[in-house]
């Protein structure tokens, strides 16, 4: 089988692994994926927030990923939080835009409560805003937006962090616990913006029972398939905030500690069977195969005998517009083949504010010493491109 894509940026590595057609937005997606007449269709990043999207690509080809319909039950902040609640999960309190009396949840307006403005279609900590108590007021006076797709989360302080779990024959196995890293200025990132994350990281005993019964309830949810999940870890208690039905950005530093892992054929195996492809079912993994102890073996700072990957987003900080020459292509190229870049630009490619440059990539035996790589690997980064 052949692989080919549809891409906002159609970078180096996507061109060189197969075709790849770029796209200026979601609205061409579709009329890209017919010209490349697929047998299949897995979608990545950001798809699922598209539930119209999600529904025309499937009518083109089988797609090995959850139906718009399932992705949206399971991204509902009100219906998560129920199941994750009752379970004894710790969760944020919301309100929806347009639920008016309808909503069970009081109005927030505790003073010592912070609270996010979210829409549901958008990822990546894209648009998050941090609302003070007039805005709050403001947005529940005119019951959000008319749409209905902006809902607050009340704001939860710890460290950022994520999951990726495999869920199969109504059983979920928790592949990787990972710290987030959001928007971080060293990496050009703004507020509450995705811009990396570092792991597998280990566990403390709490933790894995906790996300063993948030497991479970993502398949209560219905969750088929590999599923991240964005968690604040506050002491020893984690709180989930988002739920992603796709292989997650974190999962690419999965696979790099997993020399023989494939979440592409994770999802084929739970997938491709339904729709007579031939796929050989993948072993369940265990339930978490790092290592879990006690909670000091989880400490930020401390050393792992595992080796600790980490990943970031470089996204232009300048006004000037980057354009890519033939020496920094060339140099940019080198420097993938060492293992420390990935996703990198083609050459005459313009880059704007605020748009992603390349990642960076990092190994290390500590999770503070990954971070420690991945900042300066930055900032010689920035230093090359500006000349």
């Amino acid at each position: 089988m052949q692989s080919a894509g549809i891409d906002f940026f159609a970078d180096v590595d996507a061109t060189e692994a197969g075709e790849v057609v770029r796209v200026g937005g979601w609205a061409e997606i579709p009329e890209a994926a017919e010209g490349l007449r697929p047998d299949a269709i897995l979608i990545g990043g950001g798809f699922e927030t598209q539930p119209n999207l999600v529904a025309a690509l499937r009518e083109r080809a089988p797609l090995w990923n959850l139906s718009a319909e399932s992705c949206a039950a399971l991204r509902d902040p009100e219906r998560w939080t129920a199941v994750f609640a009752a379970a004894g999960i710790r969760v944020p309190q919301h309100r929806s835009a347009g639920r008016g009396e309808r909503s069970k949840e009081p109005p927030p307006q505790d003073p010592a409560k912070q609270w996010l403005l979210k829409r549901a279609d958008s990822s990546g900590g894209q648009g998050v805003r941090l609302l003070d108590s007039k805005a709050v007021a403001d947005w529940i006076a005119q019951e959000g937006n008319a749409a209905g797709s902006e809902f607050l989360q009340e704001l939860q302080r710890g460290l950022a962090s994520s999951a990726l779990f495999f869920l199969t024959r109504g059983q979920a196995s928790c592949l990787g616990f990972f710290r987030q890293l959001c928007g971080r200025r060293e990496f050009g990132a703004k507020d509450y913006q995705y811009c990396g994350a570092i792991g597998p990281l280990p566990i403390s005993a709490s933790q894995a029972d906790q996300l063993e019964t948030i497991g479970r309830g993502l398949v209560e949810l219905g969750g088929r398939g590999v599923i991240g999940i964005d968690l604040m870890a506050i002491g020893d208690e984690l709180c989930p905030i988002e739920i992603n039905p796709r292989i997650t950005a974190s999962g690419e530093l999965w696979e790099l500690a997993t020399p023989r892992g494939s979440l592409v054929g994770l999802q084929a195996t739970e997938f491709a069977e339904g729709v007579g492809w031939p796929v050989a079912r993948a072993a369940t993994p265990p339930f978490y195969p790092g290592s879990i102890g006690s909670s000091a073996t989880c400490e930020a700072s401390g050393s792992s005998n595992a080796t600790v990957f980490g990943k970031a987003v470089l996204f232009w900080p300048e006004d000037r517009p980057l354009m890519i020459d033939r020496t920094q292509s060339e140099w940019l190229r080198r420097e993938r083949a060492a293992g420390r870049l990935a996703d990198i630009p083609p050459m005459g490619n313009v880059i704007a504010r605020g748009e992603p440059v390349v990642t960076l990539l990092a190994t290390g035996f500590s999770e503070a010493a990954v971070e420690r790589s991945l900042i300066a690997r930055a900032g010689g980064l920035r230093a090359n491109l500006k000349g």
